[in-house]
């Protein structure tokens, strides 16, 4: 409701640029160290046809390289009668080096459009998709069934298509294993582990953004 209300009052790309800055003042604080960056996005940002030019600019100042850089398209962004310059500014994106991560699939409108079109290097699996599946696992057989050739099919689609996959809201054993089985072999979740604070994220070893779940082998943790 905050960012939406931003964009109603024509004030999301100041937001958003100030989110920007922020982190690469954070980044800048931990000694520049190889820590990924990833920035969510709505539609209300990508309105103005130079907002892409604007952002690497804004890369160029903050000394934020591009291939350090996700931009996570939220599910809000509707590809509903997107103009070609608009899917053109994510392809300019994705050649400059910036990765596009699309978030929450599964929930909200329909984006799959966005999947055929745009240069996607991630798919975010929403928790409510992983949450169904875990629910239905202990009602419904058959229709667990069903749902898990579902996630498959999405973990094999993005897999032939050189897509990484998170599954989001890895919140216990029995969501880790499920993720694992239908083909999701990267999570987020209070179960892998919770966010950290700048201090400890210094501190931390280069792997442990990425360590295996306790007891299921496969399942790496993505940074939060």
């Amino acid at each position: 409701m905050f960012v939406q209300q931003f964009g109603r009052n024509g004030q999301a790309a100041r937001l958003f640029t100030g989110v920007v800055h922020l982190v690469a003042c954070q980044v800048k604080e931990l000694g520049g160290i190889g820590v990924p960056v990833a920035v969510n996005i709505d539609g209300e940002v990508t309105q103005h046809r130079q907002w892409h030019r604007d952002f690497l600019e804004l890369l160029a100042v903050e000394d934020l390289p591009p291939t350090a850089v996700t931009l996570e398209l939220t599910e809000r962004i509707d590809p509903a009668g997107r103009p070609a310059w608009w899917y053109a500014a994510f392809d300019e994106l994705a050649a400059a080096g910036v990765r596009l991560a699309l978030d929450d699939v599964g929930h909200g409108i329909d984006r799959t459009e966005l999947l055929m079109r745009l240069p996607i290097a991630t798919v975010k699996l929403d928790r409510s998709i992983l949450d169904q599946v875990c629910r239905l696992s202990l009602l419904d057989r058959r229709r667990a069934a069903a749902a898990k050739r579902f996630l498959e099919g999405i973990a094999h689609w993005c897999s032939s298509n050189d897509i990484a996959t998170v599954a989001e809201g890895i919140s216990s054993a029995h969501h880790a294993s499920t993720a694992v089985d239908a083909g999701w072999l990267t999570g987020q979740g209070y179960w892998l582990g919770r966010p950290t604070d700048r201090l400890a994220t210094l501190r931390a070893t280069p792997s442990a953004g990425t360590r295996c779940a306790t007891g299921v082998d496969g399942l790496a943790r993505a940074p939060h």
